[in-house]
């Protein structure tokens, strides 16, 4: 499943943005088979001209037409292919042909409008779907970026940018940037401040009692690691009697994570591993296949019912012209990433998947995990909550309420952007998906940026091993 819209999370020095990692089979095809065979050379007309809803052409008569009268083909394309996919297609409500080009066309067909005369009933605001350039769809898939700064930052509740994660090498590392840090400003915004490519900015930064200083960076070729912390937990004050504890940081569910997911699980069972603390709280989401693998990790026999039977991860219920589609848990691995377009510099021999379709999942059969959220947590990563309180894993929920995006979307590339329109929405085995108020937390505690991530005096992590020792949100939190 994919995030709503850019955050303030932005992988600043890897040059990706986290929040728009999708749910998708990758490059211009789609889970029902759109490759090349839909791209059209000719087109007797353009619907959007004069649009009736009720018998529109197929999407597969304007794909890949980027020449002709003024956007004529793409906003074609765009509307036919909404009508097919989107998951709210009955109140799409067409704009003039003239108004927009063909990315105005697509968030004209999201935005609310009141109700007129023609459309009495006002059309909904839709803040989930999106549509961005293939270069930053490539980008957002593979995690690799050809050029970044390698931290990322956040709004604190007080309203300054805190920096969150900091990629151990990167140019803000060596520039000794580290998490708590705040950002007091750029001498540049736009492509210094967001780079994805060559480019350098100087920043105005201030570690906590310290004075501001300026920092010059430089962006560097940036593969994002998915899982950079995988490690048994040493909490403080003391240690919980006769448990380790392993605590797994996922900052997304790239192209590759899906492979690093299954290292990282196999090296804590290997370290007798027996309590697992998920760190969720800046995961905006990404392939769902990478989340149903962990999620089935996490579980183990737990996903299985009775007589044997699997149980289901999430049931994607689409628009009533789509098929529905059932993920199982698995007890292997089930997808590999279809990447066919790759961001310029990025080495795919040195990328390539490592466990193939079919290789068995290592299992952690755990009957409770612990997961660490906030606000950012979105979308695939609270499918994967939703997943396993649907076969009754006890997740407690550390943090704060997530985003609440059970919706999901398929990349579907035209013309040098890549749409993203909402196509469904998500259910668990229990039948649940209506959470787009969030998921609440057992135990409200506020990110708090005194210590790195994976420190077991950091306050979210500390909340959960103190739950762990008493079986209680500690006094701290507010319930």
């Amino acid at each position: 499943m994919f995030s709503k819209s850019f955050s303030h999370l932005t992988f600043a020095a890897s040059g990706l943005l986290a929040a728009l990692l999708l749910t998708a089979c990758g490059g211009g095809s789609d889970t029902r088979g759109c490759g090349s065979d839909c791209d059209a050379t000719t087109s007797p007309s353009y619907p959007i001209v004069d649009p009736d809803m009720n018998s529109l052409p197929p999407s597969s008569s304007y794909a890949n037409i980027c020449t002709g009268q003024p956007w004529y083909p793409e906003k074609s394309f765009v509307l036919t292919y909404m009508n097919e996919n989107y998951l709210w297609y009955s109140e799409m409500v067409p704009p003039s042909v003239d108004q927009y080009n063909e990315v105005g066309y697509f968030e004209a067909l999201l935005s609310y409008r009141p109700g007129t005369s023609a459309h009495p009933v006002p059309h909904p605001v839709d803040s989930y779907s999106y549509v961005t350039s293939t270069y930053m769809a490539d980008i957002m898939d593979t995690g690799y970026s050809p050029g970044g700064y390698g931290f990322s930052w956040v709004t604190d509740r007080n309203g300054l940018q805190r920096v969150a994660y900091v990629a151990p090498g990167s140019p803000a590392a060596q520039a000794g940037m580290r998490r708590g840090g705040v950002l007091r400003g750029f001498d540049s915004y736009g492509a210094g401040t967001y780079p994805y490519g060559a480019n350098s900015t100087t920043l105005s930064y201030q570690d906590p009692g310290s004075a501001v200083r300026s920092i010059p960076l430089a962006t560097v070729p940036f593969q994002q690691d998915p899982v950079p912390i995988v490690s048994i937990v040493t909490p403080s004050p003391f240690p919980v009697n006769n448990r380790k504890i392993g605590y797994l940081l996922v900052l997304d569910y790239s192209s590759i994570a899906q492979d690093k997911l299954i290292d990282a699980i196999t090296s804590l069972r290997v370290q007798g591993m027996n309590e697992l603390v998920l760190d969720l709280r800046y995961n905006q989401g990404g392939f769902i296949h990478a989340a149903q693998s962990l999620a089935s990790m996490i579980a183990g026999s737990n996903a299985v019912g009775g007589f044997g039977m699997v149980r289901t991860f999430e049931r994607q219920v689409y628009n009533g012209k789509v098929p529905n589609v059932t993920l199982p848990f698995t007890t292997t691995v089930t997808w590999q990433p279809g990447i066919t377009s790759l961001p310029p510099g990025y080495n795919n021999s040195s990328n390539r998947v490592k466990y193939s379709i079919g290789y068995p999942l290592p299992a952690l059969n755990l009957s409770r995990v612990y997961i660490l959220t906030t606000d950012l947590t979105a979308s695939a990563s609270e499918s994967l909550i939703n997943a396993l309180r649907g076969v009754d894993v006890d997740v407690v929920q550390i943090g704060t309420l997530t985003a609440g995006i059970p919706y999901g979307s398929n990349r579907r590339d035209n013309c040098g952007e890549a749409y993203y329109p909402i196509e469904y929405q998500g259910f668990n085995n229990k039948g649940f998906g209506d959470y787009t108020g969030g998921l609440a937390p057992t135990c409200l505690v506020h990110d708090d940026f005194n210590y790195p991530l994976g420190d077991g005096r950091e306050a979210l992590l500390n909340a959960a091993t103190e739950y762990i020792r008493t079986g209680q949100c500690p006094a701290t939190a507010t319930q």
